[in-house]
């Protein structure tokens, strides 16, 4: 073994998983991927606002 796992993009879901229990298991994620990511942008407009001012001062 390498230590370097491989994922297939084109890997079918496990058998026996209800494929509405998985799409809605990935809308889930995307939902919480989509709240980080503005919390992050909303963070770092925060910090350029603050950099700006103290460049101002």
């Amino acid at each position: 073994m390498t230590g370097i796992e491989t994922v297939s993009t084109t890997a079918e879901p496990p058998s026996g998983i209800d494929s509405n229990v998985l799409d809605s298991s990935l809308a889930e994620s995307e939902e919480r991927a989509k709240k980080a990511q503005e919390e992050a942008q909303r963070e770092n407009d925060l910090t350029e606002a603050q950099l700006k001012q103290i460049e101002q001062e």
